[in-house]
Parts: C-alpha cells; structure tokens; sequence
C-alpha cells in the first residue's frame, strides 16, 4: 500500500530559479496531477506554461515541510509563500495573494471552459468514477485523515460569514420557480418511492403487517391506551350486551380507557337498549368497581 505524505511541496525551475509553493495531503499524487494538468490537458497557467516551455526536466519537485495536522497545512503554505514571495510573477508561479481563499487569482474565459470540459469528461468516465469513490472509502477508513476533515469542515461551516453567504444562496435558489418545482417534483418522488417499498416489503413478508400490530397494542397496552381500530368489537359486543357488564368492567378487562372505548361503542353502534340498563348488572370478578 502506497504511503501518503501530507504537507507543502516546492516545485522549483532550476533554470530561472522560479518556484511554486503548494500543500496537498498526499503530495505524490499531486506531482502526478500538475504534470498531467501542464503536459496533456495543457491548462493555461505560469507553472504549466513554464514546464511547457523548458521542459519537464527543467524542474525539481521537492517535498518541502510534513505536516501532521491538516488544519495547519493553509498557515504553512502561507508561511512558505510569503517567504519565496512566489506570489510575485518575477519570483515564483503562485497566483493568489491568500492560499486560504482565492482572492488575487483570475482565470480566464478560456482557462475556464478548459476545466469545465475537462471536469465534464471526468465525470463521464465510468473508470475515474469508480476510482474516485474507491480512493474516498479508503482515505475516510483513516480515523485521523477524517477527523482533521470533519474538523476542517465544522471550522468553516460555523463561521457567520459561511452562514450568511450560504443562507443568502439557499433564498435565491427558492426565488427560482423552475429550481423550486424540480425540488418539490425531487420530495414527491421520494415520498412515493418510500411509501412502494413498503409495500414491497409487507407484500414480500406475510408476517410484517401482524408483527407490526402486535408492536404497536403491545406498546398501546404499557401506555393503558390502545387505538380504536385494534379494540375487539365481538369481545365487547359479548361481554357489554349479552352478558350486561358495565362499560367500565369491560374498559378494565380489555386494558383501555373507559372515554376511547365508550367513542368505540358509538362508532359501532353498540349502545345497550333502555331495557338492558333496568336490569342487575353481574359482578365482574378481579375488577373493583368505581
């Protein structure tokens, strides 16, 4: 397994004594990504320009400082910069003035439409798709690599300026009746999309719906209340009109509460005739009466 070095590197053209400074958390792939970018996609930047125009022999990649922590690696490169300025064209190739934001560094039109076809045909190939999320499990398996990340992130995202900028963004995306209507279409399809795999699931599983019911009285019963749906109407129907018990007997045989089982009693229309209420009403045994 191939061993990842994070920290700053220092590309330095041995002709002109030029330098760019840069971090990365694994430096050796980076390498590999600049020649790519200067020989073969041909990205139009001073670096790249420059290993174009001398060679690639010309040039010297040095791992300059490790840096264990990734939270540190933007004050370093900082560091460095400021002290090759090669952020000034004549001493070095860096474009921004702040490694930690990218005031100072101006892309043209070209350069611009170069990365988008670039980044169009990446996300198109099945092979660099692959390999990315394969590269993503493996670095986040690393408990230090993701918590310095998650850590990076929490930084940023709990900043009032991150906040601002990101409210602002989500309001002017709702303004936009198309973006809002594809959302709401997005929430429907997935709402139904849930609702089918349920029902996938209980058509697939005989036993799902009755372990489901069972869950739920069970759970009804702790709490002494149990819905109307589930209460036994031919229990109640037996014990409140063919053997005359009080409805608050039959409430605390079947474990419900006399309101929920007494709105039962109406929904179904199992209201004891007027002859019924003259006549003795039998003890219940084990229920104490009110």
């Amino acid at each position: 397994m191939k061993i990842k070095i994070q920290g700053i590197y220092k590309i330095l053209n041995i002709i002109s004594d030029k330098v760019y400074i840069g971090q990365s958390i694994d430096i050796e792939s980076r390498f590999s990504a600049h020649k790519h970018c200067a020989l073969k996609v041909k990205e139009k930047h001073p670096l790249y320009d420059s290993i174009r125009k001398y060679g690639i022999q010309a040039f010297e990649f040095i791992i300059f400082e490790k840096v264990d922590n990734v939270l540190q690696l933007d004050e370093r490169e900082q560091y460095w910069i400021n002290y090759y300025k090669s952020n000034n064209k004549n001493y070095g190739y860096n474009l921004r003035l702040d490694c930690t934001n990218n005031r100072g560094c101006k892309l043209s039109e070209e350069s611009r439409k170069i990365f988008s076809n670039r980044q169009k045909k990446l996300c198109q190939d099945t092979d660099y798709i692959k390999n990315l999320s394969e590269k993503s499990k493996e670095n986040w398996k690393n408990k230090e690599w993701r918590d310095n990340c998650l850590a990076k992130q929490k930084e940023v995202t709990r900043t009032l300026e991150y906040r601002k900028q990101n409210s602002e963004r989500t309001k002017s995306l709702w303004q936009n009746s198309e973006y809002r209507n594809k959302m709401l279409e997005a929430r429907k399809h997935s709402e139904i999309k849930r609702i089918q795999t349920i029902e996938d699931k209980k058509l697939s599983d005989s036993t799902y719906l009755p372990k489901i019911i069972e869950q739920r009285r069970q759970t009804q019963v702790k709490k002494g209340i149990i819905k109307i749906h589930l209460i036994d109407k031919n229990k109640v129907k037996q014990l409140y009109l063919e053997e005359n018990y009080r409805l608050q007997d039959v409430a605390k045989l079947l474990k419900v509460s006399y309101g929920l089982l007494s709105k039962f009693v109406k929904i179904n229309g199992l209201q004891k005739p007027k002859f019924l209420y003259s006549k003795v009403k039998p003890k219940l045994v084990g229920v104490v009466s009110a």
